[in-house]
């Protein structure tokens, strides 16, 4: 009940210009006339994933986490990942967050699409979609994957009931997750036995 409260107070301050929604000249400066429409393309029944564009460059992710939290509480999301440019002091100009569940992700996509970043003066449109890969667990793994070497200062934020938690705790449930999953997967496949054309 204190999450429903908080989501209709928060539409409530988006529909009174709490979150301010941009002019059609920082639409166009953004280069996103139409882009807004195609961000909502795609089912999104079952996605809890949303990549957030136009990313201030500047934000890290304790800022996305601030922008978050005027809209939903830390309790709604336990994943917040903002790629960083290796090369430049900036991020990559998006950001991954996981929703805990469906109806809260839509809730954002729906509500938050569209609006500015605090403190952006560019005034540029977010534009929130439903992301590639999928849920805390798989979100975790694809970023191991994908670095050589977790770096502790831009690494994902992991949230559990609202709490911070250590990112290795947090991979390593994730691993043990995979596993389980696997295992329960092969045991399907010998359970039902050779298939006989």
């Amino acid at each position: 009940l204190e999450q429903l409260l908080f989501r209709a107070s928060a539409i409530q301050r988006l529909d009174s210009g709490f979150w301010p929604r941009p002019t059609m000249h920082a639409i166009e400066a953004c280069g996103t006339t139409g882009d807004a429409d195609a961000a909502l393309e795609g089912d999104v029944s079952e996605s809890t994933t949303l990549i957030f564009r136009h990313l201030p460059r500047k934000y890290s992710k304790h800022d996305v986490i601030f922008a978050l939290e005027r809209f939903v509480p830390r309790t709604a999301f336990n994943f917040v990942h903002v790629p960083w440019d290796r090369y430049s002091t900036h991020n990559m100009g998006f950001a991954f967050v996981n929703f805990v569940d469906v109806q809260t992700a839509q809730a954002v996509l729906a509500s938050m699409q569209g609006s500015t970043w605090p403190g952006d003066l560019r005034n540029c449109p977010m534009r929130i979609m439903h992301a590639h890969v999928q849920g805390l667990t798989a979100n975790l793994l694809k970023y191991v994957d994908s670095v050589q070497e977790p770096d502790n200062s831009h690494c994902p934020v992991i949230f559990r009931n609202g709490l911070r938690v250590p990112f290795r705790m947090a991979l390593q449930q994730a691993r043990r997750e995979k596993a389980q999953s696997i295992s329960a997967r092969s045991l399907g496949h010998a359970l039902r036995g050779p298939v006989v054309p």
